[in-house]
């Protein structure tokens, strides 16, 4: 009788760390989704802004260490990327910033990798999404693209050549505190007038807001004070005007923004994704319109795409990608 050989199964974790809550997916060699799962970032009933670091991630390698626990076979997890917002330095695995976490200076790759001695890399939660749709969605056959996330704020992701750009102190794509002409709308960062005052859900939502006060839009009268940009999405699919008109001002601005970038990178495809994104061509479609206005001379025309791949499944690939790239190259800095 033949002996049965078990193989053991290398696995890849693609974790993103958001402001509501964390993701975790588990991935073979070849890409395929073998679990995934969520918790809350912040505890319930949790009285601080920031979210502590200590347990965080304590919760983050139990749930981790669960994840792997359930499939029940023959497993064995060789690599971590992990997404975060903020400023990040991918190359010593560190947040420096995250506001809405309330990190300032966290050290993510020291503190899982001391819990789970696994290779552990970290990047940006906009570069991790642009990773994911470049590999694996809408951005497949793409070296050169520009990704743009529209949700609490509004930031981009660069991939030039094939590789992903980062800039001298891993600020690129900040383009939500670009300052638009004009606008007084005080934003989080301190300034005022940043293009994320309008291009955001609180942008969209405060620019509804005004016009229910002036008697605008009165499907949502009844929400006065709580109209989120679904709302305001649903009101255009009724055929208000107004409604409309606050998402093509907000795809116009952008679209404005966007085409010095367009000019600067000279991207095959600009993918726009992100909560707000979901209002597809009320928005999209003033940016397409606006971006073949001020960049004419571009032939064949930009193709300015919606994302494909869902929720957070574009971040928590990118990072297993990511992992696995990098460990590829024998290290743990491109």
């Amino acid at each position: 009788m033949s002996k049965v050989v078990a193989i053991m199964i290398e696995l890849y974790a693609g974790i993103d760390i958001g402001g509501t809550n964390t993701a975790l997916g588990l991935f073979d060699s070849a890409f395929h989704l073998l679990a995934k799962s969520s918790f809350l970032t912040r505890r319930p009933g949790a009285s601080s802004v920031r979210v502590d670091p200590v347990s965080f991630f304590d919760q983050l390698s139990a749930e981790l260490s669960g994840l792997v626990s359930s499939l029940g076979c023959e497993v064995r997890l060789v690599g971590i990327g992990i997404d975060s917002p903020g400023r990040v330095d991918s190359e010593k695995g560190v947040v420096y910033t995250a506001s809405n976490l309330g990190w300032d200076e966290v050290h993510i790759r020291e503190e899982m990798s001391e819990r789970l001695n696994i290779p552990v890399f970290v990047e940006h939660d906009v570069r991790a999404f642009v990773q994911g749709e470049a590999a694996f969605g809408a951005g497949v056959g793409c070296r050169d693209l520009i990704g743009v996330t529209i949700g609490t704020g509004v930031a981009a992701g660069f991939l030039s050549g094939g590789n992903i750009l980062r800039g001298s102190k891993s600020r690129a794509g900040e383009i939500g505190h670009d300052k638009i002409d004009g606008e007084e709308w005080l934003c989080s960062c301190g300034k005022k007038g940043c293009l994320e005052t309008i291009v955001s859900a609180r942008g969209i939502s405060r620019a509804a807001e005004e016009a229910v006060s002036a008697g605008k839009i009165p499907s949502l009268f009844h929400l006065r004070g709580r109209i989120t940009p679904k709302d305001v999405y649903s009101a255009c699919t009724e055929g208000d005007e107004t409604g409309k008109g606050i998402y093509e001002r907000a795809g116009t601005l952008l679209g404005k923004k966007l085409s010095t970038l367009v000019y600067a990178l000279d991207p095959e495809i600009i993918l726009i994704g992100g909560g707000v994104a979901k209002a597809g061509e009320y928005l999209l479609g003033p940016v397409r319109q606006t971006l073949q206005a001020l960049c004419a001379t571009r032939m064949p025309p930009l193709k300015v795409l919606p994302t494909m791949l869902e929720e957070d499944m574009a971040n928590i690939i990118g990072m297993a990608h990511m992992a696995v790239m990098k460990l590829s190259k024998g290290g743990l800095s491109c």
